[in-house]
């Protein structure tokens, strides 16, 4: 700001007027500044950019009760990894579920069905991490606490942990391959 009032002072001499700044004269200084140079930053008549909508307690409850309770939408979302958008479909569901929750106590649902993918998978991948750090049901009631995750955590946690790949344990290790196993993949290629 005090680049452009330099710039304004010397304007405004070569126009013929001398002008001081002074502590009293700054904001009638400021309104000339803004009517040569323009609007203030942020005031040019376009929405914002940036963060829309935030994911409320209450709809992250509803999204993961819906999940839990449905068979289908458990095992496809939870339990089965899948790439490519193959189960879009499956979020249509859950979108559409949820709209009608939210119209039901009036609220708004402004999520689209991207969004409500994303935020399941980063929903399930914090329990996931949760799952593979904490051993103990304190150490899992703190992480819950810190993070501020509400009764949405619960539920899903307890489908989460028992994924396979949320118990390392129950892996086999490429070394403890049997001699079955390893004849079969050595053989030579087919056509």
């Amino acid at each position: 700001m005090h680049l452009l009032k330099s710039l304004f002072a010397l304007f405004r001499k070569d126009c013929g007027t001398s002008i001081l700044f002074d502590e009293d004269e700054d904001e009638s200084n400021d309104e000339e500044i803004e009517k040569i140079v323009g609007k203030k930053k942020g005031q040019n008549g376009k929405k914002g950019r940036g963060r829309k909508a935030q994911w409320t307690e209450s709809l992250l409850n509803d999204m993961v009760d819906i999940i839990v309770s449905n068979d289908y939408l458990k095992n496809k979302l939870i339990f089965t990894n899948s790439k490519n958008q193959k189960n879009s479909e499956v979020y249509q569901k859950v979108l559409n579920e949820l709209k009608k929750r939210t119209e039901a106590r009036g609220e708004d649902f402004p999520f689209t069905v991207k969004q409500l993918r994303t935020k399941c998978k980063k929903v399930v991948g914090q329990c996931k991490k949760a799952a593979l750090v904490m051993r103990t049901a304190s150490g899992i009631k703190r992480f819950q606490d810190e993070n501020g995750y509400g009764a949405w955590f619960n539920q899903l946690f307890a489908l989460v942990k028992t994924r396979d790949s949320c118990q390392p344990e129950q892996a086999i290790e490429p070394s403890a391959v049997t001699t079955e196993e390893a004849s079969l993949g050595s053989g030579s290629p087919g056509k």
